[in-house]
Formats: structure tokens, C-alpha cells, sequence
């Protein structure tokens, strides 16, 4: 076996979103990687040279293991988060922008990459002049029933589509919940879009994202766009200290309103650059420079 082959890995197909750019920038240039994507670690530890969006998993072999984010929610930067207390351990960690530097403590190594995800997005403007609408529901329930209704009734009073993607942790672990969704949109001859998908590919489509605490919201930033955040998310943590607009259940019909009337809202706040680095389709190629540097 090549002593330098990098093994890309994750716990959960959630995760390893975040890594699959770079592992297949790395194919395309020829360079010797594998994935073990979706799979228990035990089957990334015969390679010497791991890249990890899964952080406790990979612990054991946590001194020959880089680590990505498998998210851009700001609870990566919550001490009371698994995440955060397991950082010092890895060799080193990628970061997407300057907002997390001081975010963290006693790394030993670490560098700004950008957010692989968005290379994707890089010169690829919105496909359509209709306005859509994209509901990229969490995983755990704040009021997700209440807040599809809402937008399915939003949908018909301001002639938007409206995108429906359910968190792949719902549909793996909450079954009832997703059964739910599902009925209420087939219910209004609506459907939801696979949840285990990269929810990436569906941005192009959308003027807005609403989300109550998902890493989505972040991620939207890098077409521009705006994103709204259900207030009930916070009840989890997911407080999202810039770059995205606040709205309730009696707020949203005007948020939205204003976001169609404006799609520029959020730009002048400068938060997609702190988040998410530079937006310029080269973040993959940064971070497998990183890697390469990091492990010869």
C-alpha cells in the first residue's frame, strides 16, 4: 500500500458531503485517494493519512487524522459541543474562513481553505426567474409541521416555489416525522426532494433558504443569497451570530416579501467572506495543498 495514500472518511452520509469535493478533486488530478464514506472506522484505520468530517470517530486515530467540519453551523465553536474538546487532538484542522480562527484553542495545526461545497457553486447563477422558496428543515423538531404549513400556505399568497429538503438525520432516525412531511405534501401535490442528497446542487434553484438551525443557512451565503432562521432554533443552540435575517411564524410572510423585493439584504454585512473564505472555486484545491503539506 502507498504510505501516502489519503483515506477520506465519515460516519454518516450527512458528513461526508463536506469532504466529497476534495476526495474527488483528488481523483480528477490523479492523486492517490480512497473514500470510506458511510462506514464504521474500522475500516479507515489500515491507512496512515485520514481526512475526517466525522470528529469522535475518528479519535483513535486522531494524530494521523486531519479534520473538516462536516457543517458550517456556528456550534462548532460551542465549548459544550463533542467537537470542540476532541480539536487539539487531530494534526491538524481545516477551516472555512477567518470568523472560526479564534474560535479555537490548543490546535496544533490549522489553515483557512475556504468551504469545499461552494467550488460547486462558483459562477453558477440561478437557473430560473421563478421565485422559489427552499425549506432545508432540521433534524431535530422545533415546530417543523408548523413551519411547512405555513410555507405551503406562503407559497399559494406570494406565488413562489416552494423546495422541500428534509435533514437526512430526520429521514434515517425520525421516521414518523419525515412520514409526516411527506403526507403533507402530497397533500398539496408537492414532494420532498431526496434527503440524502447534497442540498448544494439545489441552490442554483433558490432565492432563499429557510432553515430553524441548520448550517444551511451559512452555506446559502455563497451564492449571494439570503437565508432566514426560525427563531425556534435557538432553543438548540444554533444561534447565528451574523449573515442571516431573523423571522417567526408572524414574521415570515414579510421576511420573505422583503428578500424578493431586495436579494441583496444581507450582502453589505460582509459575513460570507469571515464565514466562508474566499468564493472563488479553488477551495478544494487549497485544501488539498494543506493535506499534502500537512502530511509529507
Amino acid at each position: 500500500m502507498n504510505n501516502l495514500t489519503i483515506c477520506f472518511y465519515s460516519v454518516a452520509e450527512q458528513h461526508s458531503a463536506a469532504i466529497r469535493p476534495i476526495y474527488r478533486k483528488m481523483k480528477e488530478l490523479g492523486k492517490d485517494a480512497v473514500a470510506v464514506f458511510n462506514q464504521p472506522f474500522k475500516k479507515a484505520t489500515k491507512y496512515n493519512h485520514i481526512v475526517s468530517s466525522t470528529a469522535q470517530e475518528a479519535l483513535p486515530r486522531a494524530k494521523n487524522t486531519i479534520y473538516h467540519f462536516h457543517s458550517l453551523s456556528p456550534y462548532h465553536t460551542n465549548p459544550a459541543e463533542q467537537d470542540y474538546k476532541h480539536m487539539k487532538l487531530f494534526k491538524a484542522v481545516m477551516l472555512p474562513g477567518s470568523w472560526w480562527v479564534n474560535k479555537w484553542k490548543n490546535i496544533r495545526k490549522s489553515k483557512i481553505v475556504g468551504w469545499p461545497k461552494s467550488d460547486f457553486l462558483f459562477g453558477n447563477r440561478k437557473q430560473s426567474s421563478t421565485k422559489t422558496v427552499l425549506y432545508a428543515s432540521s433534524m431535530h423538531d422545533f415546530n417543523r409541521m408548523k413551519t411547512l404549513k405555513l410555507l405551503i400556505t406562503l407559497s399559494k399568497q406570494l406565488s413562489f416555489t416552494l423546495l422541500v429538503k428534509a435533514h437526512g438525520g430526520t429521514y434515517q432516525f425520525y421516521k414518523d416525522q419525515y412520514k409526516n412531511m411527506t403526507s403533507e405534501l402530497q397533500k398539496n401535490k408537492m414532494k420532498l426532494l431526496d434527503p440524502l442528497s447534497d442540498i448544494t446542487i439545489v441552490f442554483p434553484l433558490a432565492d432563499i433558504v429557510v432553515s430553524e438551525s441548520s448550517g444551511v443557512l451559512w452555506e446559502f451565503m455563497a451564492t449571494g443569497r439570503p437565508s432566514i432562521h426560525m427563531k425556534q432554533g435557538e432553543k438548540w443552540g444554533r444561534v447565528f451570530p451574523g449573515g442571516v435575517l431573523k423571522a417567526d411564524f408572524n414574521s415570515l410572510r414579510l421576511v420573505i416579501k422583503k428578500c424578493f423585493d431586495n436579494p441583496d439584504i444581507t450582502k453589505h454585512l460582509g459575513w460570507r467572506e469571515k464565514v466562508m473564505g474566499e468564493i472563488d472555486g479553488k477551495a478544494c484545491l487549497r485544501a488539498i495543498k494543506f493535506i499534502e503539506e500537512t502530511f509529507h
